[in-house]
């Protein structure tokens, strides 16, 4: 048992997406209308199980950077349960950002300053997109999947085996919650749903640009597929709530491919090729 949970694939996929399924199931079909508001915890529920088993109880208050995730997972949940508005969330993202990169922040101004700009420009613009009103309340969540998938193969490139791993976790958690909302959408894909990925996100793009050898340029590759609903709709296509998702996931895993590739042919041409 002990050699099944020190399982990569097993930590950073089946425990998260299981454990997110249970915990929307129960709060969902729990028949209070509370559960439905709260099945969106499930994505955080998934994530912090698989970061306890992958990497242990982060200390409190935590001292290194990978420590401060689960931190801010949580205060991603509370966000999205009590804040309102995207100036609010894209404040708690902001603090999230700057615990994460203080140290480079405070020193004398250099090219790490410009990324942290960068990386609350993309942070704001994924917000924007997953507030916009929507046709189908899947529609934000999948392409969050769909990239978090990307930055695990990102950081396992930049040589991070554990911000693969958190990554990994967080695209497996969010897709227990979608697949107990597919093909009916059910409960859960709400802001807790969307803003704990994409405060997480955020965390681990900072942690992948100051401290791992990844070239985080790329990730301004993943901002369109945030947008992928909209390309799905310019097109007219027919689809019912089963395929939707399953067009967006194809329409966002296009400029998630060409990151990777973009981050392949950097790394694989530099002087250090990652893992």
């Amino acid at each position: 048992m002990n050699d099944l949970l020190a399982n990569p694939a097993i930590q950073s996929g089946a425990i998260p997406f299981f454990t997110a399924l249970l915990v929307a199931a129960i709060l969902g079909f729990s028949g209070l209308q509370s559960g439905l508001r709260y099945a969106g915890l499930a994505v955080l529920a998934g994530f912090l199980v698989a970061y306890v088993v992958a990497l242990g109880l982060p200390p409190l208050p935590p001292k290194s950077s990978g420590q401060k995730i689960a931190y801010i997972a949580i205060l991603a949940a509370f966000s999205g349960l009590f804040f309102g508005g995207r100036l609010k969330a894209l404040a708690v993202a902001a603090f999230g950002i700057v615990w994460i990169g203080w140290r480079k922040i405070v020193a004398e101004p250099s090219l790490d300053h410009l990324s942290i700009g960068l990386i609350l420009a993309g942070t704001a613009i994924a917000i924007f997109a997953s507030e916009r009103d929507a046709e189908d309340s899947a529609d934000k969540a999948v392409p969050l999947l769909v990239i978090s998938f990307a930055v695990a193969g990102l950081a396992f490139m930049g040589a991070s085996a554990s911000i693969a791993q958190n990554a990994g976790a967080l695209s497996a958690a969010l897709g227990g919650l979608l697949i107990i909302n597919w093909p009916k959408r059910r409960f859960g894909l709400n802001a807790v749903a969307r803003l704990v990925p994409i405060m997480v996100l955020a965390a681990l793009a900072t942690q992948i640009t100051l401290f791992t050898t990844a070239p985080a340029w790329v990730l301004v590759l993943l901002l369109p597929a945030l947008f992928a609903d909209q390309f799905l709709d310019r097109w007219q296509a027919s689809y019912t709530a089963l395929t939707r998702p399953v067009f967006i996931a194809f329409i966002a895993t296009v400029p998630a491919v060409a990151a990777l590739s973009a981050a392949w042919f950097a790394v694989s041409s530099g002087p250090s090729s990652g893992y």
